[in-house]
């Protein structure tokens, strides 16, 4: 029994036109459905990655994580509520909204609203909303979450009963504590936990399928004078050539190329670094180094 990807994410908005020029134009997705409260986005042959709901609250909603089956959603489901977690069904209504067969509600020990689904629509052409390559999914899924929390024991505890294993930890300065990055498919990390003083998601990584395209999204980014959080660097550990910027949601956006796979899960050694990149990501994570 395991999680097999992250399939999709939801986003409540005051301002979907915002968003929509924001995820076309810098990020390259492909528009869905646009009504007055609900924007969806595509980003490969899945019906939609990302669901945007007009709302008077800004920020993360909920995030989809695919268990692949009925069977693994029921094992996982046992597993939960012998842990004494609360599972609420998902609706159909809101199952057809996701394109999912069916899905359960539960939250992490941080408060992250999850979905816990199976049956993601799928065989569909994505047509970018600006010129790009593509994102990098597949058995991958649709990148990696990071957030801060005040309970990063409870969190890594919560995702390995999710099958999620460790990949490796780093020490963060700014935080003076290490994060702790996870996976649960060849993705070096499909979510990473940081200590910090309050529960948020720090960002959402999403990869590209050249260096070129994270160069246009960069230019994308300046040309519109949306704020630079980490600049261009090279991670430590899964290898992401990336940078941050800050999204319309109040978290930010890395864009990123070249992310490492853990192909033999089994004999993988999870490893301690004392930073987080090579090089660069210069920002509040990571100081510029003094002149």
């Amino acid at each position: 029994m395991t999680v097999k990807a992250l399939g999709y994410i939801g986003v409540a908005a005051k301002d979907l036109a915002r968003w929509k020029d924001y995820a076309t134009g810098v990020l390259g997705m492909q528009v869905v459905d646009d009504t007055d409260d609900l924007l969806t986005l595509r980003m490969d042959d899945k019906y939609c990655r990302w669901l945007i709901h007009r709302s008077d609250a800004e920020g993360p909603a909920y995030y989809g994580w695919d268990v692949g089956s009925e069977e693994s959603l029921h094992e996982v489901c046992k597993v939960l509520e012998d842990a004494g977690h609360h599972l609420t069904p998902g609706d159909a209504e809101d199952a057809h909204q996701r394109r999912v067969l069916e899905f359960i509600r539960v939250d992490d020990p941080a408060g992250n609203h999850l979905e816990l689904f199976y049956g993601q629509r799928t065989g569909l052409g994505f047509h970018p909303g600006r010129p790009m390559t593509r994102f990098v999914t597949g058995r991958l899924g649709m990148g990696h979450i990071a957030a801060m929390t005040t309970e990063l024991q409870a969190c890594v505890g919560f995702y390995q009963q999710l099958g999620f294993r460790i990949s490796d930890k780093a020490f963060m300065t700014p935080v003076n504590g290490y994060g702790i990055f996870l996976r649960c498919n060849p993705r070096e990390h499909s979510v990473a936990f940081v200590p910090g003083p309050a529960n948020a998601l720090h960002h959402v990584m999403l990869e590209v399928d050249s260096l070129r395209d994270v160069g246009t999204s960069h230019e994308e980014v300046l040309r519109r004078g949306i704020p630079v959080t980490m600049s261009l660097g090279q991670h430590i550990n899964d290898h992401v050539f990336s940078f941050y910027h800050a999204s319309p949601g109040g978290f930010d956006i890395e864009v990123g190329h070249g992310g490492m796979t853990i192909e033999d899960d089994a004999n993988w050694q999870v490893a301690e670094y004392d930073d987080i990149s090579f090089w660069g990501h210069h920002g509040p994570m990571r100081p510029p180094p003094a002149a």
